[in-house]
């Protein structure tokens, strides 16, 4: 392996890894966005938990 290819591939593997952490975090956020949604959804206020986890999304995945 060349000497300037190992940094190159620690990079992509570094970069790989953020990239998983972004979308398992996101993932997280979701679920519990989706368990605020349920629990207002059922102690009355008229909102649908699907849309409030698929709008919340997005803004998750900026603030990350």
């Amino acid at each position: 392996m060349e000497r300037h290819a190992r940094p190159q591939l620690r990079l992509r593997l570094q970069r790989t890894v953020e990239g998983l952490s972004v979308a398992a975090v996101t993932y997280q956020v979701a679920g519990l966005i989706g368990y605020v949604a349920k629990a207002l959804a059922d102690a009355g206020l008229s909102i649908d938990p699907e849309v409030m986890v698929g709008s919340f999304v997005p803004l998750a995945v900026v603030l990350l």
